[in-house]
């Protein structure tokens, strides 16, 4: 297979125990994909040869928030999504953040993706991206230390808005709520519309 390796768009996503931006995040994935390659066959099979991941669960932290009602609905849901938030083997969110500087920062081949051509993709612009921000913050660093730049954030929401069409009922092997299971749904839905619309992304 040709390699995709070097590219610079990341899908990431975070499962949290609430809903405000210094609410506590237990599990951290991140995919880089290539946004112009048609991955839609390959994802619909479970093939994900063409991407990059790293999921990471992260210890509880005693500077975020926990929300009653978001654990309550944690305990609703399916056992497989439930597993996947499991902090039984976490890791320190100090530790979280490096590693995903380090992910982010070069391919699979230990290239390294300048900075400015970093694209962070999330769905939503006010959940993810705010909550990884203050844990940044928390931490003692600023908005400059994230890795990427503030203007290279994209919302898979508003893309997916644009095609009414897209469903994610092929996706048979979806655990909902799994972060690295979100990403791989969500970069599907980004090329399925980019596909239907005919759009060509820098």
């Amino acid at each position: 297979m040709k390699d995709y390796s070097h590219n610079a768009n990341f899908m990431l996503d975070l499962e949290t125990f609430g809903k405000n931006p210094d609410a506590a995040f237990v599990t951290l994935a991140i995919v880089q994909f290539p946004i112009n390659l048609d991955l839609i066959d390959m994802i619909e099979k479970e093939d994900f040869s063409a991407m990059r991941a790293m999921t990471l669960n992260i210890r509880p932290h005693k500077d975020a928030t926990y929300d009653f009602d978001t654990i309550r609905w944690w305990l609703k849901q399916s056992q497989g999504a439930r597993d996947s938030v499991s902090q039984k083997k976490g890791i320190p969110k100090n530790v979280a953040l490096e590693r995903l500087e380090r992910f982010i920062s070069a391919d699979a081949k230990g290239e390294p993706i300048p900075k400015k051509k970093r694209i962070k993709w999330s769905r939503g612009i006010d959940f993810d991206l705010p909550i990884l921000k203050s844990a940044y913050l928390r931490a003692g660093m600023s908005s400059d230390d994230m890795p990427w730049n503030f203007w290279n954030s994209r919302d898979q929401r508003t893309i997916v808005n644009l095609g009414a069409r897209v469903s994610r009922k092929k996706l048979t092997w979806m655990n909902a709520h799994d972060a690295l299971h979100d990403c791989y749904a969500q970069i599907y839905e980004v090329i399925k519309v980019r596909k239907m619309k005919g759009l060509q992304y820098d």
